[in-house]
């Protein structure tokens, strides 16, 4: 007489993560003793800004060789941080940007 063996064909995994930067203002000390501040933005460089970063993945297994995947990712850059970014000042002082980026695919493993 035989066993009974249950199998879960679902194999179902998720990842997410988040991150976070901050730069705050600042000067540049001048002059023979270097106490004679300058502003970042007056001497025409990035200011404060901060840096957001989200995402989300997901992966199915169908069996031990074979899977799929997707995910999506949402980046956000404001101010000092987004120098030369489109859509920023010359300078870097104000403005954003974003972005959304969407991947899948599948994978054999051998």
């Amino acid at each position: 007489m035989g066993g009974c063996q249950i199998r879960t064909s679902l194999r179902l995994s998720f990842a997410a993560g988040y991150c976070h930067a901050n730069q705050n203002s600042w000067t540049i000390g001048l002059g023979g003793t270097g106490t004679q501040g300058i502003g970042c933005a007056d001497a025409g460089l990035p200011c404060s800004g901060n840096f957001s970063e989200a995402s989300l993945s997901t992966d199915y297994a169908f069996n031990k060789p074979w899977d799929v995947y997707a995910g999506i990712n949402y980046s956000k850059v404001p101010d000092g941080l987004a120098k030369e970014f489109v859509g920023t000042t010359a300078d870097g002082t104000t403005g954003s940007e974003s972005q959304t980026t969407v991947m899948f695919g599948g994978r054999l493993r051998f």
